[in-house]
């Protein structure tokens, strides 16, 4: 059991320090935020919570040597683990130690086996390790538990593209669409889904939706105009080349 045996009205400054650690870390105070942490650490060495602050904060650091060492303290003295399993898997996602983040998702699955969005973390970690196919399954159980999950769908997507499965590729894009269609990371992918098919005329349309949605992103501007500039010298090819819609929107 963590934090037994504590005065409450030692509890009560130990809670305002790591407070006050997080809320200066919040504003970019990070020295004085970390002798917030210490101070509470230095008032009870077993207080779990204290390790638990100052090793997300190591986290949004980047600094995932220290923040291991924070949350292992922290799971060796809690008794609710489950905020520690979960800083682990971002912890070792950010390391690249894959097999170590895969444990840390199964150990909350086993906890919360219908949290739709660990089963999504895992799917993405699974990626790149290169297990595709596991990867596969984990997106399809995250979108079981959640069918409205725009950034699953993308995801998924990318990984058929990836499988050479272009026609599940291609439904699965427009079932983002479908989700959220002022989004326009869907319709750049579905475009690219069509480039590999090097059918330019469907993947010119998708482009343009996504260049007109969000016109500030380096990515979708670029893909816009590498389409377009790719039909255009199709066109040029194949003067019998029948387009659904107008020529003047590509000069």
């Amino acid at each position: 059991m963590d934090n037994i045996n504590i005065d409450k009205s030692l509890e009560r400054i130990i809670l305002n320090y790591i407070d006050k650690g997080r809320k200066l870390f919040e504003e970019n105070k990070i020295d004085n935020a970390f002798k917030m942490f210490d101070k509470a650490l230095s008032l009870n060495y077993n207080y779990a919570e204290s390790y638990l602050a100052k090793g997300e904060a190591h986290i949004q650091m980047h600094d995932v040597k220290e923040a291991e060492k924070c949350i292992k303290k922290f799971l060796k003295i809690s008794s609710n683990p489950l905020k520690g399993y979960l800083d682990m898997i971002e912890i070792y996602h950010m390391s690249g130690e894959f097999d170590k983040a895969l444990d840390f998702c199964n150990k909350v699955l086993k906890i919360k086996d219908n949290d739709y969005y660990i089963h999504y973390r895992k799917a993405c970690i699974l990626q790149q390790a290169n297990k595709l196919l596991e990867a596969l399954d984990s997106f399809n159980k995250s979108l079981n538990l959640n069918p409205n999950f725009y950034e699953a769908y993308c995801e998924k997507g990318e990984l058929l593209k990836a499988l050479c499965d272009h026609e599940e590729a291609l439904n699965t894009f427009s079932k983002a669409i479908e989700i959220d269609p002022t989004k326009s990371e869907a319709y750049t992918s579905k475009a690219l889904v069509y480039i590999d098919l090097m059918n330019y005329e469907k993947a010119y349309p998708l482009a343009k939706k996504a260049f007109d949605i969000n016109p500030k992103d380096e990515w979708t501007k670029c893909y816009y105009f590498i389409i377009k500039d790719m039909l255009k010298r199709n066109t040029n090819i194949d003067k019998g080349l029948v387009i659904p819609f107008k020529l003047n929107e590509l000069s």
